[in-house]
Order: C-alpha cells, then sequence, then structure tokens
C-alpha cells in the first residue's frame, strides 16, 4: 500500500500489515494498541528531527523490519548531527515515559502505568546497540568518527550477535512459561532476519 503525504512517500509493506492483523487477532490488549501509538509517535521524534536539521524525507516505509526513512540530502550532516536524529525517536519514548509515571503518582490509574511501561519498553528496545536499532545507528555514528565504514560495520554486527543470543535464549524462556507471550519469540526471529539480510 502507497500514498502521498505532501511530497513525501508512505509505504506499508504487506508482511508489515499482515503481522500486525496477527498480532490483533491473536491478543486484543490495550498494551498492543498503545504500543502502535507510541511507536508512531517515536517515529515523529526521528522525522522532527530530520527536519530541523532540513533533511528532505523522500520515503517512510513500514516493513517486517520496521521504520524506515529514506531521505535526500543526509550526507550533509556530520556524524554527531546523526546520532542526535537517531536518538530523537528513543527521547520522545523517554519523555513519554516520565510523564505518565508522574500521572501514575498522582493519580493511580492503570492506563496511566501501562502507558509508562510500553515507553520505557520502547525506550529501552530501540537504544539496545543492535545493527538496525537506534542504540546501533547512535553507536555507528560515533564509531565512524574513529574507523572506516567497514569496520564500524563489523563492530556492530559482532555487538549485535553478542546482544541476540541472550535475548533469543530469555525470549524463548518467557515464551516457554506462557505461550500467549510470543512477541518476544518473533523480535527475536526479526533480529537474526535484520542481521542476516543487513536490513
Amino acid at each position: 500500500m502507497q500514498f502521498k503525504i505532501k511530497n513525501t512517500i508512505v509505504t506499508i509493506s504487506f508482511t508489515y500489515l499482515a503481522l500486525i492483523l496477527v498480532l490483533i487477532s491473536l491478543n486484543k490488549t490495550e498494551f498492543l494498541y498503545s504500543t502502535l501509538i507510541f511507536a508512531m509517535l517515536h517515529e515523529a521524534g526521528h522525522i522532527l528531527a530530520l527536519k530541523y536539521f532540513k533533511i528532505k524525507i523522500i520515503e517512510f516505509k513500514l516493513s517486517l523490519f520496521g521504520a524506515n526513512i529514506k531521505t535526500e540530502n543526509y550526507n550533509s550532516i556530520n556524524n554527531f548531527q546523526s546520532a542526535i536524529i537517531s536518538f530523537c525517536g528513543p527521547l520522545v519514548n523517554l519523555v513519554f515515559f516520565l510523564l505518565f509515571l508522574i500521572f501514575n503518582i498522582y493519580f493511580e490509574k492503570h492506563l496511566f502505568f501501562e502507558f509508562s511501561l510500553v515507553n520505557f519498553v520502547l525506550a529501552f528496545f530501540n537504544l539496545l546497540p543492535f545493527y538496525s536499532f537506534d542504540g546501533g545507528k547512535i553507536l555507528s555514528s560515533l564509531l565512524n568518527n574513529y574507523f572506516s565504514d567497514i569496520t564500524s560495520n563489523k563492530v556492530i554486527t559482532l555487538v549485535s550477535i553478542i546482544i541476540l543470543i541472550p535475548f533469543s535464549y530469555f525470549a524463548f524462556k518467557v515464551f516457554i512459561a506462557d505461550y500467549k507471550n510470543f512477541y518476544l519469540l518473533i523480535a527475536s526471529l526479526l533480529m537474526l532476519l535484520t542481521i542476516i539480510f543487513k536490513k
């Protein structure tokens, strides 16, 4: 599915839609819906940062491997600015995490606690120094100040594998304990595919 917003092409792949529909059909909880909403706000953080640095966005694509923003003049910024753009997504989630945590303290509403938890998980997960995550992009930007792209990619790949092994083990243990908690197992599979296909 593809459409245009102003001069930006928005593409939603069939695999992404299929995955979302499967997850919704298997688990119709507020946690899942709120995760999808705050994940979009996370991407808005990246988009606002790109706009701030006057980077033209050509395409915003949602696929099985997550969100991908294609730009026109990204090479015009330095590694530090690139790291800031990568950090702005998790920063949005960290801000919402603190806000809803404060709301929960004062109003003691379960929904506020859930929103706070969702944003913490999104921020923590995305800040992991994994290949395609924001944390990996931040690490890559910092490494590029001192090493070549080839060396940086080798380091990121090695770190990603080191992260994936215990994460996959934990995801499998969670799934064995409760077969309804399969989200981490799906995430670990997608992470493995990301490393294999370098998405």
